[in-house]
C-alpha cells in the first residue's frame, strides 16, 4: 500500500512540475522579442520614415512604427544598404511620438528623414 501510495505522489509530483515548466515557457513567449514583433505586426501603422536620399546615397535609415494611436507604438528602425547589402541592422523598441520627434532631429543632423 505504501509503494502505491509513493508511486503516486511521484507521479503527482511529475505532472505537477511539467504545468509549471509549461507556464514558464508560456510567460517567456509572451515576452520575447518574436513575439512583441508578431503582436505590433497587428496595429495599423503609425509612421513610416525614410532617409532622403535613401537609394542615390547607398544607404540610410527606415523607421516603422505601428500602434494603437500615433503617440504610443513599437518601431523597428532598419539601417540599409541600398546598393549591396540590404538590411544592415535593425533595432525594435518602444517610443512614444516626442521620442521619434526627438531621433529625427538627430538624425536631421546627418541624414534628414
Amino acid at each position: 500500500m505504501t509503494a502505491n501510495m509513493t508511486l503516486k505522489s511521484a507521479a503527482k509530483a511529475k505532472r505537477r512540475k511539467a504545468v509549471v515548466a509549461e507556464k514558464r515557457r508560456a510567460e517567456l513567449l509572451e515576452v520575447s522579442l518574436p513575439e512583441q514583433v508578431r503582436r505590433a505586426a497587428e496595429f495599423p501603422l503609425q509612421h513610416c520614415l525614410a532617409s532622403q536620399g535613401l537609394l542615390g546615397d547607398g544607404a540610410g535609415v527606415v523607421i516603422l512604427a505601428r500602434g494603437a494611436t500615433p503617440e504610443h507604438f513599437k518601431a523597428a528602425l532598419f539601417m540599409l544598404d541600398s546598393m549591396c547589402l540590404g538590411i544592415k541592422d535593425v533595432a525594435f523598441r518602444s517610443m512614444t511620438g516626442r521620442q521619434l520627434e526627438d531621433f529625427s532631429e538627430m538624425m536631421a543632423e546627418t541624414a534628414p528623414l
